[in-house]
């Protein structure tokens, strides 16, 4: 008796495992009639009262009056009129009041005279430096500073008119050392004899800076 040939086993079949969908971050709720979040304002910056800035009311003067009355000026201080119209149209633009353009116009002043004050004094500091560096030249300073005086004296009185003269001396041009010797030079190219100083001539003889060569001595 013949047994029938078992059929091999078929394969296992893996159980079918359906796909995990992917993870998806989680939204957080939203909640109706929530408005969303306003930007932030910036913040305003605090406008200055110096000029006519915004004041507390209870503080804050009129602005600007339909017509400027006169301006308080320093004493033996003028304005143009072409400025003080310009300076009138610009207060009532910035719109402001009488007292407040008064201010304005104080400060301006004071920035004039200080700015004036601060170019006399360097100029008036470089003119001693000038007249000092003559005094110490070795040549024309010293003994022979008031030889040099009358020679550059000489020379201006008998070539340069009285408009010429008068300049040199008011712009203190006349304290400049180069000056002094191109004056000097030229007395001596022309061969004359030295002047005799004044009776009493000397540095002392010199009334100030400013007559150095050409003023009284």
């Amino acid at each position: 008796m013949t047994v029938p040939a078992t059929p091999p086993a078929a394969p296992e079949t893996p159980p079918v495992t359906p796909e995990t969908p992917p993870v998806t971050p989680e939204t957080p709720p939203v909640t109706p009639g929530t408005p969303p979040a306003a930007p932030e304002e910036p913040v305003k910056p605090v406008a200055s009262t110096a000029l006519g800035g915004e004041e507390p009311s209870e503080n804050r003067e009129a602005g600007a009056p339909e017509n400027y009355e006169d301006f308080t000026l320093p004493e033996g201080y003028t304005v143009p009129d072409e400025t003080m119209t310009s300076f009138k149209e610009y207060v009532k633009g910035a719109n402001l009041s009488q007292e407040q353009a008064q201010k304005a116009l104080d400060l301006g002043v004071q920035v004039r005279n200080d700015t004036l004050k601060q170019v006399n004094d360097t100029y008036t500091k470089m003119r001693e430096d000038w007249v000092k560096e003559l005094k110490e030249d070795p040549v024309l300073g010293g003994q022979n500073y008031p030889d040099t005086i009358n020679r550059a004296n000489t020379v201006l009185k008998k070539y340069a008119d009285p408009q010429t003269i008068q300049w040199i001396v008011q712009s203190g041009a006349g304290d400049h050392p180069g000056l002094a010797r191109m004056l000097v030079k030229i007395q001596k190219d022309l061969g004359e004899e030295a002047p005799t100083p004044p009776t009493g001539a000397g540095e002392s003889g010199v009334k100030s800076d400013g007559q150095i060569f050409y003023g009284e001595q």
